[in-house]
């Protein structure tokens, strides 16, 4: 069976046929190639990305098109064609293969790195900022970053930042996406992230963010997707999760969870797709005669190294359609029931391992 990190991955997808997908930001923002005449940039726009441009190193190949007086022309920039103001600035991955802005034959030296100027801050109608994928290494997430209040996207995975979680995030009230994924994000989670009311999908996966979850993470009530795996966060799983009327997929995999899990936890979730969970001194108490709120068209389930209470197959399954189950090292000592085959004709994949 695999097991990496990267098998986890794999799943999001499955859960996201499920959804009805809105149209992306991006496509409602102005090409910044396009040849459109009647635009003009703010000057202390202009200025602002070029400080910016000089605090990552004035000779970054991926920027070189930063010159001149038309900086809705430039790579890695776009303008509203409304109001001709910089609404977005996607500098993913800006030397690698696969960016959407990649440098030609860029070495990772010319990846962006060094200090993050809060000259950003003069570009009061950001609403998409995306830094994933570069090499800002040992750096904290700048604090000015929860002044861009536009902000509805912020991606700065994959990048090398260090330090708490900023409770300054929790200021970006109109925040739709924040992925802080694959950095090394230490300490307890802030109970300012429960002002990201309209928070759609939050990826905190691969730090290192211990203590407990906040409670407040209840009060994400647009959430469609959690992913705090790989995390070392502790103690009690909050009940207040059950009140994420639109949470499909929920990934709380390989972290340090204590205590038990209940029907009270999933009460609400009747969106629910996708569930990862693992954590050795995690217990299931679930009723046999439960039959949970969710019942997605193509569900999936991994759960490993906790405690079942019960020992006899979960008939909480029964109302479930699976694809993909992973009930391993969980304490059930039983024979799978013939309804569990009628249920999952599309099963793809099944683990059953360390169980008897």
């Amino acid at each position: 069976m695999a097991s990496s990190k990267t098998s986890f991955r794999l799943l999001l997808p499955v859960f996201l046929i499920s959804l009805t997908v809105s149209v992306p930001l991006r496509a409602s923002l102005t090409n910044s190639g396009a040849k459109n005449f009647s635009m003009a940039c703010f000057e202390e726009e202009r200025k602002a990305l070029l400080e910016f441009k000089r605090s990552l190193g004035d000779s970054l190949p991926g920027l070189s098109s930063w010159i001149g007086e038309d900086c809705y022309k430039w790579t890695s920039i776009r303008c509203s064609n409304q109001t001709s103001h910089v609404i977005q600035l996607d500098l993913s991955n800006i030397c690698g293969e696969g960016s959407d802005n990649p440098a030609p034959d860029a070495p990772m030296s010319a990846c962006l790195g060094g200090e993050l100027s809060a000259s950003l801050v003069n570009l009061t109608a950001l609403n998409y900022l995306d830094l994933s994928g570069n090499t800002f290494k040992s750096i904290p997430i700048p604090s000015f970053i929860g002044s861009l209040q536009k902000l509805r996207y912020l991606d700065l995975s994959d990048s090398g930042f260090v330090g708490l979680f900023p409770p300054h995030l929790g200021n970006l009230l109109q925040l739709r996406t924040l992925d802080l994924s694959k950095n090394s994000i230490s300490g307890s989670l802030p109970a300012s992230i429960g002002n990201l009311i309209n928070l759609e999908t939050l990826d905190l996966s691969e730090n290192k963010i211990s203590g407990p979850l906040p409670v407040s993470v209840g009060n994400l009530s647009h959430l469609n997707i959690l992913d705090l795996s790989f995390n070392m966060i502790n103690g009690l799983i909050p009940k207040s999760i059950g009140q994420l009327r639109e949470l499909g997929f929920l990934n709380l995999w390989s972290n340090q969870w204590e205590g038990i899990i209940s029907e009270s936890h999933f009460e609400n979730l009747t969106r629910l797709s996708n569930l990862q969970l693992s954590s050795k001194s995690l217990v299931f108490n679930f009723s046999q005669e439960w039959t949970p709120s969710f019942s997605a068209p193509f569900i999936s389930i991994s759960i490993r190294d906790c405690k079942f209470v019960s020992p006899t197959f979960p008939a909480w399954l029964r109302s479930q359609f699976i694809v993909y189950i992973i009930l391993s090292n969980v304490g059930i000592s039983d024979t799978i029931p013939e309804w569990f085959w009628r249920n999952s004709p599309h099963l793809g994949w099944l683990d059953l391992s360390n169980n008897q």
